[in-house]
């Protein structure tokens, strides 16, 4: 009895990991919507980016980064929050990319996918009305080598504060961490 306790837990295990490790939730690309990354069918969640997808044997860290020009496909306009997209965050991948002039270069298409507002009558949502009441911001990346291949795609969004600004800032930082970490 007890062996067969084990195999059950592990087998429970087995079937979190699988479903964890399960591609993109077609509802959320219903509700967010898309942005410029083509197919999400290899992408896999995350524990720190929500999708990515990054070509076998491929260290973002190893190389330097030309941002393009960020698309901002909602119909949100927001100079703060575009600043943050279109200045700091080219800054702060050049900076955390490789600094030998001879690496090879990535260029990063960036697409904002998703703006909301922060809306304080948000807050009566019952668990998450706090979370929900602030101000979100989405964004795609794609990543291309020099024979226009994409090797890397990121697709992540978060929540922070009053401001679009905020929650802009918010994604630079988890972006940033992650390519240096992998």
């Amino acid at each position: 009895m007890f062996k067969l306790r084990i195999v059950a837990v592990g087998l429970l295990l087995l079937m979190v990991v699988q479903i964890y490790a399960v591609g993109v939730d077609k509802d959320n690309l219903k509700e967010y919507g898309r942005g410029i990354i083509k197919d999400y069918s290899d992408m896999k969640e995350m524990d720190e980016i929500e999708w990515v997808w990054l070509a076998p044997q491929l260290r973002l860290g190893d190389h330097r980064f030309k941002v393009g020009p960020v698309e901002n496909l909602t119909v949100i306009e927001n100079a703060d929050m575009e600043e943050v997209f279109n200045t700091a965050l080219p800054k702060t991948l050049q900076r955390a990319g490789a600094k030998d002039p001879s690496a090879p270069e990535l260029h990063i298409d960036i697409a904002i996918y998703w703006a909301q507002r922060a809306s304080n009558s948000k807050r009566w949502i019952p668990y998450v009305g706090g979370h929900l009441a602030q101000a979100g911001v989405g964004i795609e990346l794609v990543f291309k080598n020099d024979k226009d291949e994409i090797v890397a795609k990121i697709r992540h969004s978060g929540r922070e504060g009053e401001e679009l600004k905020s929650a802009a800032e918010e994604l630079v930082d988890d972006i940033v961490k992650f390519v240096r970490a992998n």
